[in-house]
């Protein structure tokens, strides 16, 4: 795909980030825009909610698809096919 066939959908996404910086960039706005996300939960719980979705999905967290989980004792690196 040529980068003239590209351009607006290049253009749209700008334009888009643009308008959420510029309303991120607005505190009342921003306020506003939490409170509605949130739904009245406090945000000790959001950080409890957030926390328990990342252990679900280890995938997420830092540094976890460098460990390996269940590698027998006997095997070594080189009988490991990736």
């Amino acid at each position: 795909m040529s980068a003239i066939q590209r351009l607006p959908q290049v253009g749209g996404t700008l334009s888009i980030a643009a308008g959420i910086f510029a309303v991120a960039g607005i505190p009342s706005l921003r306020h506003r825009f939490t409170d509605l996300l949130s739904g009245g939960v406090s945000g000790n719980m959001l950080r409890l909610l957030v926390a328990a979705f990342a252990l679900l999905n280890l995938k997420n967290l830092p540094f976890v698809w460098h460990v390996r989980f269940a590698l027998p004792s006997h095997a070594s690196q080189d009988n490991i096919v990736n």
